[in-house]
């Protein structure tokens, strides 16, 4: 059977593993995505056949990316006529159109995958005017193409029960939580808590204030405190100009894009808490259950994330760390202050049992997905390699 992954970007981490799943099950893996030319480092398995299509589209240039779409699906609905796929497993909505396209006008038998990380943000927050008209256009939009989806795969269950539930059969959901891999999380060495506490923020770097929030915070406690900032992302440069204007280097430091599989763990093996507060004006945020909670989990490494959030939630009923406001800069202020004049809080905030660490890697939710793709494989008139 053939696999064909298809991504809108330089494919992330979450995507990696899923390529990683097929071909550790014996599916012939192809990648169709969108190089923009942004140069995210990533590794993918060796296995995987690649088919780029080269468009460069800056990072939030959102109407020449609109403008080249259909570029974008004329060249990619090529590529999936040449390879005859079984099996097309997207993210976005504007992959599962071409997908759609490609079912209905070339090949009715395959089987499509259609898995969201993250709500967009104009989905459940309404709006007025236009925006509101377009917002229903893309609900409209999605409720049609999902009649032709074989799975929905939801990285939060709080997605489904806000609202998926209401136009997508049951059966066809699976929930896989976006949890790292043991073989590589496996390998994590913690670091000893000495010197100043090290605050990390891992990944895409937007939510511009919450971070900015996190600067100003440390600056008042920053013999206390640092700051290390991985990776890239929309808000970037104006963190960048905000840490010079502010004289922040003493205390915050700021690497850039990272090669996920080559250097996370090193990445987390110099923080002592994982900074994970978003702006909950998002509907997105309050129900999104991020790879850094789980990363953060199996590395013993306690969190900060924002109040009323699922996120919270989570991490306070496992005892895994704290919450603050994430509009209110003062909160995160006394929490700091709360941690410097008691930092056994850190430890006790740390400790989580080897049952619950091996419950949440990828390899657990790997067994639920191998179930559906056999079903899926009986489904189609083709010979599986599942077994």
């Amino acid at each position: 059977m053939k696999t064909v992954f298809m991504f809108p970007n330089d494919p992330n981490p979450r995507f990696i593993k899923r390529m990683k799943f097929t071909c550790e099950n014996g599916l012939k893996t192809y990648l169709i995505y969108w190089n923009r030319g942004i140069n995210t480092p990533y590794t993918l398995p060796k296995d995987v056949i690649c088919e780029s299509i080269n468009l460069k589209v800056k990072l939030g240039s959102r109407i020449k990316k609109f403008l080249l779409l259909p570029i974008f699906l004329y060249k990619s609905l090529i590529k999936l006529i040449k390879i005859k796929p079984d099996i097309i497993h997207v993210g976005l909505i504007d992959m599962l159109f071409i997908a759609t396209i490609y079912k209905t006008l070339f090949n009715n038998k395959a089987k499509i995958i259609y898995e969201i990380g993250d709500l967009p943000k104009f989905i459940i927050n309404k709006y007025s005017g236009v925006k509101e008209i377009l917002r229903k256009s893309f609900i409209y939009l999605e409720k049609k193409l999902t009649k032709k989806i074989s799975l929905l795969i939801l990285t939060s269950p709080y997605f489904w029960d806000k609202y998926y539930k209401n136009f997508v059969k049951k059966e066809k959901y699976l929930y896989i939580a976006n949890a790292p891999s043991k073989e590589l999380f496996g390998q994590f060495k913690k670091k000893n808590l000495s010197g100043r506490i090290v605050i990390g923020y891992v990944g895409f770097v937007r939510y511009k204030k919450q971070i900015l929030n996190l600067i100003d915070a440390v600056r008042k406690y920053k013999d206390a405190f640092e700051i290390y900032i991985a990776g890239e992302g929309p808000d970037a440069k104006e963190i960048r100009q905000y840490i010079i204007d502010t004289d922040s280097e003493d205390f915050v430091t700021m690497t850039g894009p990272y090669n996920y599989s080559e250097d996370i763990l090193d990445i987390y093996s110099k923080l002592d808490l994982v900074y994970s507060v978003y702006d909950t004006s998002f509907e997105n945020v309050k129900l999104a259950l991020p790879n850094k909670l789980y990363e953060a989990l199996v590395c013993e490494l306690p969190m900060i994330v924002a109040k009323n959030t699922q996120l919270e939630k989570f991490v306070l009923d496992h005892k895994i760390g704290y919450s603050v406001d994430d509009q209110d800069v003062k909160d995160l202020e006394s929490l700091l202050e709360s941690i410097i004049n008691n930092p056994v809080l850190l430890k006790e905030n740390s400790q989580v049992s080897s049952e619950i660490k091996n419950a949440n890697f990828v390899e657990e939710y790997n067994k639920k997905l191998l179930l559906r793709y056999k079903s899926l494989s009986k489904e189609i008139d083709n010979k599986s390699p599942l077994t």
